[in-house]
């Protein structure tokens, strides 16, 4: 039983296929990588249970049909530095090791790696069946990732919805304080479902053509030599369309200029913040203003000291001002948003391009120096003090929903945190079971070997016993 697979191919594959490992989990099977042949065409696999991710070799061959499961890292530690080799993968007559043959410019090599038995492999779920899907779908997703929630607790707004609408798919992404949408994507009509943050789909060096299908809680994507096959996320994702605020003629506009993007950048990294006493901190609030005739990136530190940053290749229209998480706005702006509009500094900011819509909401911060907005005299009695604190969608705008909502205490959103609470434990008791499972198979197959054993010995007692009589 024996695997020869290229060298290079089969580093690349182990790169991709460890980005869709379990990070952390106690059960042994899931840090290992399945390699298979069947028909001519040799595989290799990993899962998280979750998720089954299969790689198809094109420079790969196999003696007969068979299975092996080696350890992903260990294999990849061999391989990534033969990558002009021929890499033979073969069983011994020990079935916990396998040979791994190194055949190339250094000659032949020799090295030696632990496998477990096949049979404990979880199964794989039936495949769904799948559709070309827009080819812009792949660089749309990676797009959206960074306006995903990362909060356990709000497992539905940790994954990119997709969507039907009137003229088209849609694909969004919201955490709360941010909300990021691009629309008009061709799929077919029954595909939809919030599809999780995947890292295999991060990588660059995944292809960004494929093919997608949803069915029954579950999604599959095959692109190229690659399948990945996993849940989608549960429960319904949030009416984001009614906390998308309407363009105004008389809204104020800041539009970016691309020689500004150096200059934005370095005031992300360099203007101070209040809360720290030196440098600056990539999450706090930054001010957006006009100051002698010049737009400029503003902000106070700890010792109320106002540092500017200009933007002088920029454009803002109105006397008003505003402010935001420094580190969000780069974000949106790498993502394609220049064109920003807003009402007043309580008003979200509204950005859009030719396919997509993105709303952040502003930080306030009151008795900004030189704004070009006067201040009136309740606003000026404490001139130095600045105070920043996130705001929510206003009501004029739209009703609040709970996912944009910034207040604690509304029965509503601690109702919608117990729901999401208790999926997440349905959740977890799941896999645990799935463990348990899986467990209890492998020790099955061990007392199955154990007993067998245990015959042979006794057999072989009661031959040297007719012997010795």
């Amino acid at each position: 039983m024996s695997f020869k697979i290229n060298g290079r191919e089969l580093a690349e594959a182990l790169t991709g296929l460890q980005r869709a490992m379990a990070r952390k989990t106690n059960l042994a099977v899931l840090k290992y990588v399945r390699f298979h042949s069947e028909d001519q065409a040799v595989t290799a696999s990993v899962t998280d249970l979750d998720h089954h991710v299969e790689y198809k070799f094109a420079d790969a061959e196999a003696s007969t049909q068979a299975t092996l499961l080696l350890p992903a890292k260990e294999l990849h530690r061999l391989v990534k530095s033969a990558k002009n080799d021929q890499v033979t993968l073969e069983a011994t007559d020990n079935s916990q090791t396998v040979r791994i043959g190194l055949s190339g410019a250094l000659g032949e090599r020799t090295h030696f790696l632990p496998c477990i038995d096949a049979e404990e492999w979880p199964e794989a779920p039936e495949e769904i069946s799948v559709m070309p899907a827009d080819g812009r779908f792949i660089a749309a997703y990676r797009s959206l990732i960074p306006f995903a929630s990362t909060d356990p607790s709000r497992t539905v707004l940790n994954g990119v919805a997709l969507q039907l609408g009137r003229g088209g798919h849609t694909l969004t992404a919201t955490d709360g304080r941010r909300l990021c949408t691009f629309s008009d994507f061709e799929f077919p009509e029954e595909t939809e479902g919030i599809l999780p943050i995947l890292n295999l789909l991060t990588w660059t060096r995944f292809p960004t053509s494929c093919k997608l299908g949803t069915h029954q809680g579950g999604f599959r994507i095959e692109a190229d030599n690659w399948s990945l096959q996993g849940k989608l996320m549960d429960g319904p994702f949030p009416n984001w369309r009614q906390v998308i605020p309407d363009a105004k003629d008389d809204d104020c506009v800041f539009q970016l200029g691309n020689e500004d993007l150096p200059a934005l950048k370095e005031a992300v990294k360099t203007l101070p913040a209040t809360n720290a006493d030196t440098g600056g901190d990539k999450n706090a609030g930054i001010s957006l203003m006009i100051q002698d005739g010049v737009v400029v990136l503003a902000a106070c530190d700890s010792q109320s000291n106002w540092v500017n940053q200009p933007l002088r290749h920029s454009t803002l229209s109105g006397s008003e001002f505003t402010a935001f998480n420094r580190s969000y706005f780069l974000q949106a702006v790498e993502a394609g948003f220049r064109r920003w509009q807003f009402a007043d500094h309580m008003a979200p900011l509204r950005a859009e391009t030719e396919n997509g819509i993105h709303v952040l909401m502003p930080v306030r911060q009151e008795n900004v120096q030189g704004a070009a907005k006067a201040s009136t005299p309740e606003e000026t009695q404490n001139e130095t003090e600045t105070i920043t604190k996130e705001t929510t969608m206003p009501k004029e705008h739209k009703p609040p929903l709970t996912v944009m909502s910034a207040i604690e205490d509304k029965p509503e959103e601690d109702l919608m945190t117990m729901v999401q609470n208790a999926r997440e434990s349905c959740r977890t008791l799941n896999t645990t079971l799935k463990d348990i499972a899986v467990k209890i198979r492998a020790d099955q197959r061990a007392n199955k070997a154990l007993h067998s054993e245990l015959q042979n010995a006794k057999g072989v007692l009661e031959k040297l016993r007719d012997i010795a009589a």
